[in-house]
């Protein structure tokens, strides 16, 4: 999950620190003031846990592992719990409970948080949370502004079906590089299609309407736009 992935990039970050600090403790004075800025720091935001136990236990373990709990949004009672039941042949499905009160907005802690970022990674089950169709596009637009990288994760297919316009909306903002699958992909650009065709159809029934009302006008009419644009 992008939760184990992000541990381990806070336990490598964290290694890497002792071993920075151990070759500085070591080095002649001219090269122990050099800064280390090769180091890579993490952070996680969204709603990260509510305030009961299991939520303080999830963002203890985090921070324990180095990766920062960047807050996102108000922190709801329950903490939402995921079940992943994987079946002999490898394949995994999923019962998941969020909590209703759980909600993602631009705060100005999240918005500090990009700013000092060099790379942005969304998570595409956060289309699932509550005002993430609205934060997520703002987010990536700002993340665009003050020249952090973005990358965008499918999340499933039945995400992309769900919410594949929005997905296009904040992938035309400035997403760099989206992660998806096959059938992720192929689900995307049937939402791509989709819009194509809407937009086809709306254009095509504006020119209709502008036909129709040149139709509708009058010789005498006509005669007097084409002196009034002479006199022009």
């Amino acid at each position: 999950s992008l939760a184990n992935t992000l541990v381990g990039l806070g336990q490598l970050a964290a290694a890497q620190e002792r071993s920075s600090s151990s070759s500085s403790s070591s080095a002649n004075p001219a090269t122990s003031s050099r800064s280390s800025t090769g180091n890579v720091r993490v952070g996680m935001t969204g709603c990260v846990g509510g305030s009961d136990a299991l939520g303080e236990f999830a963002r203890a373990q985090l921070q324990a592992a180095g990766v920062d709990v960047v807050a996102a949004g108000p922190t709801s009672n329950a903490t939402g719990v995921v079940m992943v039941f994987t079946t002999p042949d490898a394949q995994r499905s999923f019962l998941s409970s969020f909590s209703s009160e759980d909600s993602l907005h631009m705060s100005q802690q999240l918005q500090d948080a990009t700013a000092s970022a060099r790379l942005l990674l969304i998570e595409g089950y956060m289309w699932e949370t509550q005002g993430a169709a609205d934060a997520i596009p703002a987010l990536v637009r700002y993340a665009r502004s003050v020249g952090t990288l973005v990358a965008l994760t499918a999340g499933d297919v039945g995400v992309v079906e769900r919410h594949g316009a929005k997905v296009l909306e904040a992938i035309a903002a400035g997403v760099d590089i989206w992660f998806g699958n096959e059938a992720e992909a192929a689900a995307l650009v049937q939402h791509l299609h989709a819009q194509q065709a809407q937009q086809q159809q709306a254009q095509a029934a504006l020119e209709q309407q502008q036909q129709q009302q040149q139709g509708a006008m009058s010789p005498d009419d006509l005669e007097d736009e084409e002196r009034d644009f002479t006199v022009l």
